[in-house]
């Protein structure tokens, strides 16, 4: 298993249940489950989050994507066929925890990605941030 399984932490819904990971979540379900899930997600089309964002740092985001993210991640992150991974509206919480996984080398593709990303600064990040949030909108 090549995800982190880190115990919930942003939650929705009912969070009386106790926090839990997707690994444990996942190793309870069953091949036909599996591919039953895998049937119903594959027809869902992506809706961004619609979420808060700097609108300031929305402009020197999208000159750091373009500088740095758009070769593997085209049209702004937006595109899900191009297999890099979608990052226009995706939430930024996720999208924070997984550079930081990728800073520390503990996520897929981190051997080419943490290059890249210790060339961008805190500000950076939060204007990646806010330009790929804005997407969404």
């Amino acid at each position: 298993n090549e995800r982190i399984c880190k115990e919930s932490v942003y939650r929705h819904g009912n969070t009386s249940r106790p926090a839990t990971t997707m690994c444990k979540i996942a190793s309870e379900l069953s091949e036909d489950d599996i591919a039953a899930l895998s049937e119903h997600y594959e027809d869902l089309s992506f809706v961004g989050v619609k979420q808060d964002f700097d609108s300031i740092l929305v402009k020197k985001g999208v000159a750091i994507h373009k500088r740095h993210c758009e070769k593997c991640h085209s049209e702004g992150g937006s595109i899900a066929d191009d297999d890099a991974g979608l990052l226009a509206g995706q939430w930024t919480p996720y999208l924070r925890l997984a550079i930081e996984n990728l800073l520390a080398e503990k996520r897929p593709m981190a051997d080419k990605m943490s290059v890249k990303m210790k060339l961008l600064d805190d500000e950076d990040f939060e204007a990646l941030l806010s330009f790929y949030a804005s997407k969404a909108q």
